[in-house]
């Protein structure tokens, strides 16, 4: 628009000089171009601006489309690392469930009772960490709780192996991501010894639960700065799975005592758990009861004394009084200065 302007401008004092000239040939040319210059200039002025608001414009547009490109490559670069990440802590995590699966397959193979338990409600399997949910640690407990519940799509199934070498009862995996199924060789005369739905190809599944209670100084910052929510729900979801699988137990064992001391060692868990309590380790102590007796059958026993030994109660005695003193330096400056006078009092 600006440069039209200037076109019709210079139009019009053509034409004016036209006329001009035909009605005055004796005018100063130099009035003339001195005309045309106070009348472009303000045009000229304008264009000027326009060209450079159109250039910034231009710039800003480019820029933007640019910042576009790399973010697009940014994110699809940052998808690919944390693809990578989740499948690095899943093996880490399906390495730890495989050699546990196959030691305790090993040391119950005569316990029908624990074998029946794997075809009915499947194979409980808990995780423990001391992460704190402050600096690089919430990034680890961010990958465990992830690798484990990855875990939840992982089967077992027994085979029988070909011969008794050690290359041919490795355990091997078969399928793909969303659905691995591990397949474990048993030595012939083993295999056979195995209750028929098992010999069969049943799908063990697998229940993975996981409870964090970080117990360092950095967990300190976290509870007293910070945020410990990502353990809240850790501990709240890994209570709630816990607590669907001994359920399931329940409907498939006969209803006895020990079930019924598991359901409130539950209850206790999940009071426990929902207790704002700073660096609460009995989390850990009764989830560690409540698997006991959810996997391996080994509810605890109606005796207060055999419980005691199956569910040991943390030392209730800590040196939180006197951390609390190194905290500050005065505060120690006075706790000496008060110890100092009491013992003087007592020798006077």
């Amino acid at each position: 628009m600006s440069l039209n302007c200037i076109i019709a401008m210079g139009d019009r004092l053509l034409g004016k000089e036209e006329v001009t000239s035909s009605e005055n040939q004796e005018s100063d040319h130099s009035q003339n171009t001195a005309s045309w210059q106070e009348q472009l200039l303000p045009l000229v002025v304008t264009l000027r601006d326009c060209v450079r608001e159109a250039e910034l414009k231009a710039r800003v547009a480019m820029t933007f489309v640019m910042m576009q490109a790399a973010a697009a490559m940014t994110v699809s670069e940052g998808t690919t690392n944390i693809v990578q990440r989740r499948h690095a802590a899943f093996s880490q995590a399906l390495s730890a469930l495989v050699c546990g699966f196959v030691l305790r397959l090993f040391s119950a193979l005569q316990d029908q009772d624990f074998l029946q338990q794997l075809i009915s409600a499947g194979l409980l399997v808990q995780f423990e960490a001391l992460l704190s949910t402050y600096g690089e640690e919430v990034g680890m407990l961010e990958d465990m709780e992830v690798c484990v519940s990855d875990l939840s799509r992982v089967t077992f199934t027994i085979i029988d192996a070909k011969s008794e070498e050690p290359e041919d009862l490795l355990p091997t995996l078969r399928g793909e991501w969303v659905s691995l199924v591990v397949e474990v060789p048993l030595p012939p005369e083993t295999f056979r010894s195995l209750p028929q739905e098992v010999r069969d190809g049943c799908l063990i599944r697998v229940h993975p639960v996981l409870f964090n209670i970080g117990i360092n100084q950095q967990q300190s910052l976290a509870e007293r700065f910070g945020d410990s929510s990502l353990q809240e729900r850790v501990n709240q979801q890994s209570c709630e799975r816990l607590r669907v699988y001994c359920n399931t137990l329940r409907d498939t064992l006969p209803v006895t005592a020990g079930v019924q001391s598991l359901s409130d060692l539950l209850s206790s868990l999940e009071r426990c758990v929902e207790t704002k309590k700073r660096k609460n380790v009995e989390v850990l102590w009764i989830a560690a009861a409540g698997v006991l007796g959810g996997d391996s059958g080994l509810f605890p026993p109606s005796d207060p004394g055999s419980q005691a030994c199956l569910a040991p109660k943390p030392p209730r005695r800590h040196l939180y009084p006197v951390a609390f003193l190194l905290v500050s330096s005065h505060l120690l400056v006075l706790w000496l200065i008060f110890s100092l006078v009491l013992m003087l009092n007592k020798y006077q």
